[in-house]
């Protein structure tokens, strides 16, 4: 698929979802851009690590800014939550630290999840646990 293909199809699944399949969108955009950080990394790409880790955390950041402020102890707690994966993403680009991308991804994959579940009740995961948003059924 060439990148003006697949910039139109993203755009299409975007403009079609439901407010908590984008949820579950930017979930898995931050899960897929920690990932590829905790590869660089490892490889000791410091600029492509850095330009990842910035990715996931506009993405939290954008998570957090759909948080209604609330006096709720889960709203938050979920807002706390979200605070602290971005801090951690924060100090895993700063240190370039795996064990600190692995524990932001831990976080994310939890709420990931979680959103998956609701989003998309009765749906089961495809390979890789992630479950398949499919608008034909």
């Amino acid at each position: 698929m060439s990148p003006l293909q697949y910039s139109s199809y993203a755009q299409a699944q975007v403009t079609t979802s439901s407010p908590t399949e984008l949820i579950v969108l930017l979930y898995r955009g931050a899960v897929r851009f920690a990932a590829k950080a905790r590869l660089h990394i490892q490889n000791h790409d410091v600029e492509a690590a850095h330009n990842e880790l910035l990715r996931a955390q506009s993405i939290v950041i954008e998570l957090m800014g759909g948080l209604k402020p609330s006096t709720n102890p889960l709203d938050v707690e979920l807002y706390a939550l979200h605070n602290y994966i971005y801090e951690v993403l924060y100090r895993a680009n700063r240190e370039k630290d795996v064990a600190m991308v692995d524990e932001a991804l831990k976080h994310l994959r939890v709420q990931l999840e979680t959103w998956e579940q609701i989003a998309l009740p009765g749906s089961r995961p495809v390979a890789g646990g992630v479950i398949s948003i499919d608008r034909k059924a």
